[in-house]
């Protein structure tokens, strides 16, 4: 039977070893009030984390060292459980933790090497924009993992990830514009025009209803956006980042989306999909290229449509908080990070307002001019 004995510190025990020599084992009580003890070869080793452990867990800042036990892997099955995450973002996170070489790793036992090589690994087959996907959804679990207390930090903060490369932004010119209006199938010519001067997204526009036009206050609405589901079907979900929004749309668009609902739609849907629902991303992408072909327009992306409104509203100088509204961004910074190429920028603006001011003084009113002279 091993012996245990008392010392001069409370809650720390002498243990006989089989070698004859001594340990020395710390017996308290975790955040969750679980009795627990730790083994250590010498008593100063023992009473500085009694000491230790006993302040953290007053202050509440205590890991429990058997918390970082358990892998990643096993920590996320319990942590996805728990998220309102929808199937997309599932499938996505489900994916992200595959890739993970260090899922079967204690979370305590990870560390910056094990990410870093991660990485290394990814950016070997993987676009940068994949990896920050990648990189998101597992360090999401992570940050979980410290918020329930496994683990006292989080060993992703402040990876470095492989830099995108800076894609140069096409903008349709309004010639483009109308000539893919022009060359439209009828049905089809009110979405490229909400995407075009509304700055819907795809799914946005391809999931907007009657209700949602309200002509009387040349408004329109946006509360939802079609995704496509499993199966060959379409899922209706908020807008994302959850932006929903009002559009102050011009009045012209809103007499088209007049004239397009009076020709005839889909029940309450403005455009027809299937099965009475809203038409899927993959047919609104087949649409869109078979428009393209009638127009005889170089090839581009319908989301395209959306950075020529964005461009247009930064030419009549709307602000950038103006900007991000209309456009449904989640924060003001997304917006000047995709478009601050296009807003003057202070030189072009401090010139425009000198020139401004030197008008005024030179006006054919004052009578003054450059060069000359006062007798």
């Amino acid at each position: 039977m091993t012996k245990r004995t008392k010392t001069r510190e409370p809650g720390i025990y002498a243990v006989e070893r089989a070698d004859g020599g001594k340990s020395y084992e710390v017996a308290y009580r975790n955040a969750d009030g679980q009795r627990r003890q730790e083994t250590f070869r010498n008593f100063n080793a023992a009473r500085d984390f009694k000491r230790r452990s006993h302040h953290e867990v007053k202050a509440g800042t205590y890991i429990d060292a058997a918390d970082g036990k358990i892998t990643l892997g096993e920590y996320y099955q319990g942590f996805r459980a728990r998220q309102l995450w929808d199937d997309s973002t599932v499938s996505g996170a489900d994916r992200s933790l595959r890739t993970c070489t260090f899922s079967s790793v204690p979370l305590g036992k990870i560390r910056s090497t094990h990410v870093e090589e991660w990485i290394k690994g990814l950016s070997e087959r993987l676009a940068p924009s994949t990896i920050q996907t990648t990189f998101h959804h597992v360090n999401t679990v992570m940050r979980g993992a410290v918020r329930d207390r496994h683990i006292a930090s989080n060993p992703l903060e402040g990876t470095q990830l492989p830099r995108q490369a800076n894609e140069e932004m096409h903008i349709p010119s309004a010639e483009t514009v109308a000539a893919i209006l022009s060359a439209s199938a009828d049905h089809w010519r009110a979405l490229w025009a909400v995407c075009a001067f509304a700055g819907l997204r795809r799914g946005e526009a391809a999931a907007l209803q009657v209700q949602d036009v309200r002509s009387l206050e040349r408004r329109l609405r946006v509360d939802r956006q079609v995704q496509r589901a499993n199966g060959g079907g379409v899922r209706i979900k908020a807008p994302k980042y959850n932006s929903n929004r009002t559009i102050y749309a011009p009045e012209d668009l809103m007499e088209l989306l007049a004239v397009h609902i009076a020709s005839g739609i889909n029940g309450d849907w403005l455009f027809m999909g299937s099965r009475g629902n809203p038409p899927k991303p993959d047919a609104v992408n087949y649409v869109w290229q078979k428009t393209l072909k009638a127009a005889d327009v170089e090839p581009f992306g319908l989301h395209d449509l959306r950075h020529f409104y964005a461009s247009g509203l930064i030419a009549a100088g709307e602000d950038v908080v103006k900007v991000q509204r209309q456009l449904g961004h989640k924060s003001p910074s997304i917006t000047l990070n995709t478009y601050s190429h296009l807003w003057p920028d202070a030189e072009d603006t401090t010139r425009a307002a000198a020139t401004g001011l030197m008008r005024q003084v030179l006006s054919p009113h004052v009578g003054i001019e450059l060069g000359s002279e006062s007798g």
